[in-house]
């Protein structure tokens, strides 16, 4: 019982992040992206059960407010990948950057792996997308566009 509620809440929770993007995620009628709640979306989405999903970013996302490190403060907020490989997610959709790019990328752990903007894809394409300010320190697979990429197209 526990296992089909589960999946339920998967599911629903999916479609309630899909109902707020334009777009269904299909290489035909891709994510549209215009902020960066959609772009978080459009991570969580990939990440809870979706990484075949396909987005078409449409401005210039900075990660500055949601990851960063404040030696100041001592506080210390890290991305977390689209597709985390740690937990067996890829991505493997197309995601078209349309020549924006994505700033202010932070990731500071010696013991995360596969970590970059996407940690983890296998048979993904990634075309026209910049990524710019990108401080990254981790363990194993850590890249600023994609920390592991299995079979996949980086144009």
């Amino acid at each position: 019982m526990k296992r089909a509620f589960l999946s339920f809440s998967l599911s629903f929770f999916a479609t309630l992040l899909m109902a707020q993007m334009k777009g269904n995620g299909s290489l035909s009628l891709p994510f549209q992206l215009y902020t960066l709640e959609e772009f978080l979306q459009f991570r969580d989405t990939v990440n809870n059960g979706f990484p075949q999903a396909c987005a078409d970013l449409h401005t210039d996302i900075d990660l500055s407010s949601i990851c960063y490190g404040d030696e100041n403060s001592n506080t210390f907020v890290q991305w977390m990948p689209i597709g985390e490989g740690n937990y067996g997610t890829k991505y493997q959709g197309r995601f078209n950057g349309n020549g924006h790019i994505i700033k202010n990328l932070y990731v500071d752990s010696a013991v995360e792996n596969f970590r970059g903007l996407f940690g983890a894809t296998r048979k993904a394409t990634i075309l026209n997308l910049g990524i710019e300010d990108a401080y990254l320190h981790g363990g194993y697979y850590v890249g600023g566009l994609v920390g592991n990429g299995d079979s996949t197209t980086i144009v």
